[in-house]
């Protein structure tokens, strides 16, 4: 099996995207992402490649965020994923940097608070409290899901936050719409069952073990 890798960048509306590219036995795949993202998605491109003997439009390798799936072109194969621009059940982008970002943000909380990784899908659900986005600072605690598809998270305002949401107003969200709305809760939620977070603006301030209340992580992820 031979390979020739090469890279190129282009602008687009929004943050640079770098495409990068790969032939392996004459054929080519190309996939792209928001050019901070360039290094995981060389790291990327490499797990097809070392899936070669299995590509077909439709193929895929799964994140636990997400399937990024094969879709075949004129010049080989494309890597997509779900459009989380738009409706990520609807259809698929060839930009990549959703994925990319929340993996990336994944490795440094669980580096950061020492566990192991407990990730959520994009359509795993959450529960917030109504209102939750328009908190400086929130909570989020996870228990044990209680059914396949939830993800077990709860989000709600931080005791310093004005008292103006009411806590038993609840809605379920999927996982992919609180990320379009704060990604540093994408980020929390790969924590496990009994861990905690306090989010502040879009980070990560605190991670708590809920089980005897040690602090795993103090600083902004």
């Amino acid at each position: 099996m031979t390979e020739q890798p090469t890279f190129s960048i282009s602008l687009s509306r929004g943050p640079a995207l770098v495409a990068v590219r790969r032939e392996v036995d004459g054929v080519a795949i190309a996939a792209s992402a928001a050019k901070p993202h360039r290094a995981r998605l060389e790291r990327t491109l490499d797990a097809f490649v070392e899936a070669r003997p299995t590509w077909t439009d439709g193929s895929s390798i799964d994140t636990g965020w997400c399937a990024l799936t094969l879709r075949a072109t004129a010049e080989g194969f494309q890597v997509v994923a779900p459009a989380f621009d738009g409706d990520p059940h609807a259809g698929t982008s060839p930009d990549l940097s959703v994925p990319m970002a929340v993996a990336e943000g994944w490795d440094d909380v669980r580096r950061a608070a020492r566990v192991e990784p407990a990730p959520v899908r994009f359509d795993d659900r959450i529960t917030a409290v109504v209102g939750w986005e328009r908190c400086t600072r929130l909570t989020m605690t996870r228990d044990a899901a209680p059914e396949p598809g939830d993800s077990g998270w709860l989000i709600e305002p931080h005791e310093s936050e004005p008292d103006r949401l009411r806590p038993d107003d609840r809605e379920r969200l999927e996982a992919w719409m609180v990320q379009r709305l704060k990604p540093a809760a994408i980020r929390a939620a790969v924590l496990p069952p009994a861990y905690g977070a306090m989010l502040e603006l879009d980070g990560i301030r605190i991670v708590v073990d809920l089980a005897d209340g040690s602090v795993r992580s103090h600083g902004m992820l």
